[in-house]
This record gives structure tokens, sequence and C-alpha cells, in this order.
């Protein structure tokens, strides 16, 4: 499954960070509070259930995912590691 990134930003926008109106690629969204805990997991499910990923929440905590950049690097690898069905 390829990552498409409008979707990502808007399902962002509309679930978790519905005090901006848009996200810029190298903002920093987890150390600004923009997403919290809550947020955090929240976004995990999504991941997950949309690209078929299998991130855990030390993943992002751990690796100091940050921005969507470093969000989309993250889901990359998780896309090419992953194996087929």
């Amino acid at each position: 499954m390829s990552l498409d990134l409008n979707l990502l930003k808007n399902y962002l926008l509309q679930n978790i960070i519905s005090q901006k109106k848009s996200i810029e690629m190298d903002e920093p969204l987890f150390s600004t509070g923009f997403i919290d805990s809550f947020g955090t997991l929240d976004l995990i499910f999504f991941l997950n259930a949309q690209f078929g990923t299998s991130i855990e929440y030390y993943e992002i905590v751990d690796n100091n995912v940050d921005s969507l950049n470093d969000l989309v690097k993250l889901i990359q690898s998780k896309l090419l590691t992953s194996k087929p069905l």
C-alpha cells in the first residue's frame, strides 16, 4: 500500500489537530503539544488501519518523531519492511 500524504494531513487536521488550518512538513507536532499522548494513540490506530502498518507507540516516542516529515519516514520504512499477504 502506498502513502497518501493528503489523507494523512486531512486526518490529522480533522481529528487530532483541529486548532490548526494547515500543517507544514517540518513543523513540530508532538513537542509543541499539538499531538498529545491520546492523539498519538489515535494516530497509531489510524496509520495501522489505513496503511496496513504495525507502528507501536514507542516507535514514535523513542525515535523522536516530531514532524510530518518524520511520520512519513517512519510509515515508509514500515511499508518497505512489511510483507504482503
